[in-house]
Parts: C-alpha cells; structure tokens; sequence
C-alpha cells in the first residue's frame, strides 16, 4: 500500500473504515509505450461511461488528487488492477497494494496462488461486456462482507509466507538446521541463526530509508 509502511506497521495495520457503497477505484496514467497501457485507459473510459460515479479514476488527467496510493485504496471495497503484461505466474504491485489495504482486487492478470485467489475477482479484458458484466454484479451484490476472512488471510500471505526476506531467512536456518551435527559447530561460529535476522532486519531499515528518499 503506501510505499512508506514497513512490513511490521502493515502487519498490524487495522481494518480502514470503507466508504459504505460499492465504489471502485482505478489507477490510470498516460503511459502508452506498452499495450496494456493502451488497452487499460480504453478500458476504463468505457467503464468510467457505463458505471459513473460507482468509478472513481486517479492519476494524471484524472481531476482527484491524492498524497498516497494508500488514499486511492484504503477507502475503496473494491480496487479495479489491471498488469500491463498479463504472464504466467506474474504478478506485480497493482495486486500486492490493494490487498495490504483490504481492498479486493478486481483482476486482469496472471494465474494467482490459492490463498490469493480467493479474495480475488479475476476478469478478462478482452471482453469489456463480461467486464461490465462482473461489475454490475459486484455493484447489485455487494459481497465485500462475506471476502473479509479470505482478505486477511491473503495478507498475512503475502507478509509472511510470501515476504522475500522472510523466505530467505527461512531457507537459510533450513539448510543450516540440516547440516551434519560433526560440521555443525564451525559452520555455526561463521554464520549463527542471529545474523539472518539482523540481515533481514537490516535490509528491511535500508529498503525503508530508500522509498522515504526517492518516494
């Protein structure tokens, strides 16, 4: 969510207080030098036609200011995220972001791991009627209500289970913890189980010092 909050502070993040109709937000931009760009603004112009005001567009043209991508997600049930290249197994920040935020994605992307793709609702832009068709849905039915477990679940997910540094640490007191008992104290001496976690912990302040700067 917003580029500022360490893993710790979106882990203990509270649940925000969502506006009570179904409104979705989507992130535009004036990017064409890829194709999906081209086919998400043509996308949403035809959305933002049909559905009005149940729309609510951010990014350059747009006419809503924000301070933090966190504003243009945390308020919103539902969060329209569409990749710019839709691969196998590929997924980026348009997914990650609204889900920390407890927002449900409204899909158009790769295949999701099972802890994801329950609290998501995946679409296909090469049919804007099925598209419209699954909004209308989300609008009539609201079902935000009924996703909230599977939310938090998909966010403990992607901040625990998921989190690189975290799987690093892992993977490495794994090996470590195998290694035969007659090579186990050498090898303890030059890299004790302390040293991932300081690892972990001083990647995690330098990633953290390094969005404050630059974003």
């Amino acid at each position: 969510a917003d580029s500022t909050c360490s893993r710790d502070l979106l882990l203990d993040l509270p649940r925000p207080t969502k506006y009570h109709e179904p409104y979705i937000s989507v992130f535009d931009s004036t990017q064409r030098w890829k194709q999906g760009h081209s086919q998400r603004s043509k996308l949403i112009s035809i959305l933002s036609d049909r559905f009005g005001h149940h729309l609510h567009v951010y990014g350059a043209g747009s006419g809503r200011t924000l301070s933090t991508k966190l504003e243009a997600l945390s308020k919103y049930k539902y969060h329209l995220a569409i990749e710019n290249q839709i691969l196998p197994y590929v997924v980026t920040e348009k997914l990650i972001d609204p889900l920390l935020a407890y927002t449900v994605p409204i899909y158009a992307g790769g295949h999701l791991p099972e802890a994801i793709d329950h609290c998501t609702l995946k679409i296909d832009i090469s049919s804007i009627d099925s598209v419209s068709r699954c909004i209308e849905n989300l609008i009539q039915d609201d079902p935000y209500i009924n996703i909230q477990g599977q939310l938090q679940q998909a966010r403990n997910y992607i901040l625990t289970d998921h989190n690189i540094l975290k799987r690093m640490e892992s993977i490495a007191t794994h090996h470590i913890q195998a290694i035969p008992a007659s090579e186990d104290s050498c090898i303890r001496t030059l890299y004790p189980l302390d040293s991932f976690h300081q690892s972990y912990l001083s990647a995690n302040s330098i990633l953290n010092r390094l969005r404050n700067k630059f974003f």
